[in-house]
């Protein structure tokens, strides 16, 4: 998987107009490692809300793969609520 400039645009294009859809299928071939990439890239608004759209599973595994100033970032952005099934 190569994260190109244009893939981000579309995927963040697709945050922002809240398109589920397309974000869930975007995700299902890509490893955790290649969406943890992702995460990076995007504000951080943008990671947090195409990690609530993943399976909790799935979203613990890239938390895991993040760097851990980067993790920290993001899980400040969730509340105890959404925290608890990951």
């Amino acid at each position: 998987f190569e994260l190109t400039k244009d893939y981000l645009v579309r995927l963040q294009e697709a945050i922002d107009g809240r398109d589920e859809t397309t974000l869930r299928t975007e995700m299902e071939d890509l490893y955790p490692a290649d969406i943890s990439g992702i995460l990076v890239e995007l504000e951080t608004e943008q990671a947090h809300y195409l990690l609530t759209l993943l399976d909790n599973e799935v979203g613990a595994e890239i938390l895991a793969n993040l760097d851990p100033a980067v993790r920290l970032d993001l899980l400040e952005t969730f509340t105890s609520d959404e925290l608890a099934p990951m």
